[in-house]
């Protein structure tokens, strides 16, 4: 339509994460191939389509000093999108023109999950999820993912390099190593237990250095 790009998902694993109807994704890949930046814009492509208030979101880190990073990075980005948005410092909350709202948080330990149980947000993210060595903040938070809104999206995502305290379990969780050659891991399904007939799926997704050709062609020294 004439306007610039401001942003655009690149071929790979970033488009095929953002086209994948699962409720439970994982985004993993080594530096370098826009992980946080194709989480962002997961949540982002939901604000403004009518879902106003009811469309909230919180992103994890596993302590306050991890988050500046991508603070840093969504000041960036969402003006760009979203003039009107405006950004909390004290309570580290985006706040939209249309009510969307989008909460930086961490989870350090299985007590803070006290501080979000009851609530509900139809987007959940955690950063660099193998920094939690034990599944159950990640799993816990799952029961919070929901909204009266019978049309709304649910989606639980997730990031993370190859490495870390939780490599096993999350490892295990999504089925991987994901073979050469290919994007994604297996579609697993877990049936509820209290009702066989329904269950959700999860994912996980690989993201590569090559697939990222506007780091590449910007820095080509940084893969050395």
């Amino acid at each position: 339509n004439g306007r610039p790009v401001i942003w655009a998902a690149q071929k790979g694993g970033q488009d095929v994460f953002l086209a994948r109807p699962v409720f439970e994704v994982r985004l993993e890949g080594h530096r370098g191939g826009g992980k946080t930046a194709v989480l962002t814009m997961d949540f982002l492509r939901e604000v403004g389509k009518g879902y106003g208030a009811e469309w909230l979101g919180i992103l994890f880190r596993k302590t306050f000093p991890d988050l500046k990073d991508f603070i840093r990075k969504t000041k960036k980005w969402i003006p760009k999108f979203f003039p009107g948005a405006e950004y909390n410092q004290t309570s580290h909350v985006w706040t939209f023109p249309e009510g969307e709202t989008l909460t930086l948080a961490y989870m350090r330990k299985p007590d803070d999950y006290r501080n979000y149980h009851g609530s509900s947000y139809t987007w959940i993210a955690f950063e660099e999820l193998t920094q939690w060595a034990d599944p159950a903040m990640y799993t816990q938070m799952m029961s919070c993912c929901r909204s009266p809104v019978p049309s709304i999206p649910h989606r639980y995502r997730a990031t993370t390099n190859p490495s870390g305290p939780g490599h096993d379990w999350v490892k295990e969780r999504f089925g991987l190593p994901i073979l050469p050659g290919h994007i994604h891991g297996p579609v697993i399904r877990e049936e509820l237990e209290d009702n066989p007939d329904q269950y959700v799926e999860r994912v996980a997704i690989r993201v590569s250095l090559e697939q990222n050709r506007v780091l590449m062609e910007a820095d080509p020294s940084y893969r050395a």
